[in-house]
């Protein structure tokens, strides 16, 4: 398993013990893209190589980019913002 993949499986079992709603979808490029609706909010959680990143899908916001609106350098990052938006 891919490290990204690695990390995106370590958000979905966070994600899953808080009970939060969230689909995975994985391109044939390798690239995971985490689909998260949690306290009325939609994000979008990019894991590919050399990426990790995070976007609010909003009505002022409304397109996803392939360029995440915040990228985070390692999993424990990831999964702290994770906890801020979502689960404190």
């Amino acid at each position: 398993m891919t490290a990204h993949a690695l990390a995106c499986a370590a958000v979905v079992e966070r994600l899953a013990q808080a009970g939060i709603r969230h689909e995975v979808q994985v391109f044939p490029s390798g690239t995971i893209m985490l689909d998260v609706w949690g306290r009325d909010r939609f994000y979008v959680l990019q894991f590919e190589e050399g990426v990790l990143g995070i976007s609010e899908i909003t009505e002022a916001n409304p397109d996803f980019s392939t360029i995440p609106d915040e990228q985070v350098k390692d999993v424990a990052t990831l999964l702290a913002k994770v906890e801020s938006l979502l689960l404190a």
